[in-house]
């Protein structure tokens, strides 16, 4: 899906709903915008996108990341171009039923990222202090796992420190931030949750003393305790393993205990995990089979229920630190409900409050002197056109007779 630029129209305050049609895809389009926004979202959608020059050339690796990391319910074929505007976004956000935009763009200075919740606020803004791309974070993994079956359903999103203080100066920002982010995602109900839905989690983590957010991106595995990857390997899928029960050829040993440590690679566990890694799962959980050819050959095992399995995450990528930097009542505009280096006192946020006030009545003004010279200007040529009309039918009845009558005396020959 290509999302294409808006055309821009000419817009007069004297047509009507039915002069010319002009007005009517961008009617159709805003009821449309009003229809979808109406209804209650049940699972929120988002939508990543590209703001400026530098961002295209700076950011795209990142924004492809995240559209990772937001699947499934993030519009990732959408492709847009360079010249799109804000306003481009914001008119497709209700026909494909957008939540929540992610709009990044970048300066010589840093880079930022907007979570806009549509359609009509607010806007949080965080400035990019550092990220690391996923290429980055599996590059120095020893065993990176990135299984794509795991991106079927949505993240769990765990929030660390975000309960502030009275006393703090930015706690309402923060509250924002910890809402916003927990937001794009589908709630939870966990009595009704399905265990084998829970592939990934997203943990954001704030610092009060550094005033950062921490996003990281991890998959979940788990597997059975007690047994080690190759008898494990071994044990068929009934037995609670991932292997296809095939007896391996233990006539060069003269002892079980040679057997398996030939065969099996001894005793020593690769799952065995800490005391709180170990949990009784109360559904049958799968077991992370990271290969395609196993998961075809159907050589994935299950964790059974209330058996004992050791959890484990996996990073997946991308990594993000970054900071509060202003919040906006509406979308990218409005009231700035907080900002990072500029701050106002009572008297200053009246005044601008105040001057906002005067510059919309002065725009209310100038639409109704608008409005009344264009409908003098209407009443007028109505005026002409029936002084126009008045005077063909007054000349053609009084004048008809002389042309077809007798001619005055002297001219005729």
């Amino acid at each position: 899906f290509i999302m294409a630029r808006t055309r821009r129209r000419k817009k007069r305050t004297h047509l009507s709903d039915g002069d010319g049609g002009r007005s009517t895809s961008s009617k159709n389009l805003s009821s449309t915008s009003a229809s979808a926004s109406s209804r209650e979202r049940k699972v929120p959608t988002s939508l990543v996108a590209l703001r400026g020059p530098l961002a295209h050339s700076l950011l795209p690796e990142l924004s492809e990341d995240l559209k990772k990391m937001l699947l499934p319910h993030t519009l990732s074929n959408l492709r847009t171009r360079r010249s799109n505007t804000l306003k481009d976004f914001v008119q497709v956000t209700g026909p494909l039923g957008v939540s929540h935009m992610v709009l990044l763009s970048a300066t010589s200075a840093a880079s930022y990222m907007r979570i806009v919740r549509t359609p009509h606020g607010p806007t949080v803004t965080f400035k990019i202090e550092s990220y690391a791309l996923t290429r980055d974070v599996v590059s120095v993994q020893r065993r990176p796992r990135a299984p794509s079956h795991a991106f079927t359903h949505p993240p769990l999103v765990v929030l660390h420190g975000f309960k502030t203080k009275p006393e703090d100066e930015d706690g309402e920002a923060v509250s924002l931030a910890s809402v916003t982010l927990q937001n794009m995602f589908p709630a939870i109900d966990v009595r009704s949750a399905r265990l084998h839905e829970c592939r990934r989690v997203l943990c954001c983590s704030y610092d009060r003393e550094t005033k950062r957010i921490q996003l990281r991106h991890y998959a979940i595995t788990c597997k059975p305790v007690g047994a080690s990857k190759a008898i494990s390997n071994f044990l068929g899928k009934d037995a609670g393993g991932a292997g296809d029960g095939k007896l391996p050829d233990l006539s060069k040993y003269g002892d079980v205990s040679e057997a398996v440590a030939g065969v099996f690679g001894g005793y020593g566990s690769e799952s065995e995990a800490d005391e709180d890694a170990r949990v009784i799962l109360p559904q049958d959980y799968p077991d992370d089979a990271t290969s395609s050819a196993r998961r075809m050959a159907g050589k994935a095992g299950y964790n059974r229920r209330g058996e004992q399995s050791a959890v484990k995450v996996h990073e997946l990528g991308p990594r993000l630190e970054m900071s509060i930097m202003k919040v906006e009542e509406g979308v990218c505009s409005g009231t700035v409900l907080f900002h990072q280096y500029i701050s106002k006192t009572e008297e200053e946020a009246q005044e601008l409050e105040e001057r906002k006030m005067a510059a919309s009545e002065l725009k209310a003004q100038r639409k109704a002197e608008q409005e009344a010279n264009v409908a003098a200007k209407q009443a007028a040529r109505d005026a002409k056109k029936r002084e126009k009309a008045a005077r063909r039918s007054g000349g053609s009845g009084g004048g008809g007779g002389s042309r077809g009558g007798v001619l005055p005396a002297g001219t005729g020959r």
